[in-house]
């Protein structure tokens, strides 16, 4: 489970999930040997861990994280949208860094 966003000021950052595990640390799992036989973990507070290695091997720490989902017209092919966004709770020093990786900063919707 991500720690509590209070212990860290920082802004939420989200991008778009797509179809095919096709966000990097999705992609960077898929690729470890060490995994080929495990399931990758859909949806959070399981997939947090592995974002969470995944940003913390280039020194961004992510201290929350949600997914939210729209009910869209999707495709299955690789590389579409599923519907879903990734929201990262992050450092404000780390903000720039994500926006170069596609992110940008959001904040989560209210439902």
């Amino acid at each position: 489970m991500a720690p509590a966003k209070q212990e860290l000021a920082g802004v939420w950052v989200s991008t778009p999930l797509a179809q095919c595990w096709s966000s990097p640390w999705q992609k960077a799992w898929r690729a470890n040997p060490a995994n080929a036989s495990l399931t990758y973990p859909k949806g959070l507070p399981e997939e947090y861990a592995i974002i969470n290695n995944y940003y913390a091997a280039d020194n961004i720490i992510v201290s929350d994280s949600i997914i939210t989902s729209e009910d869209i017209i999707a495709c299955s092919a690789c590389g579409c949208p599923t519907g879903e966004t990734m929201y990262l709770y992050i450092r404000q020093q780390d903000v720039e860094g994500m926006l170069l990786n596609g992110f940008t900063q959001a904040t989560p919707k209210q439902k």
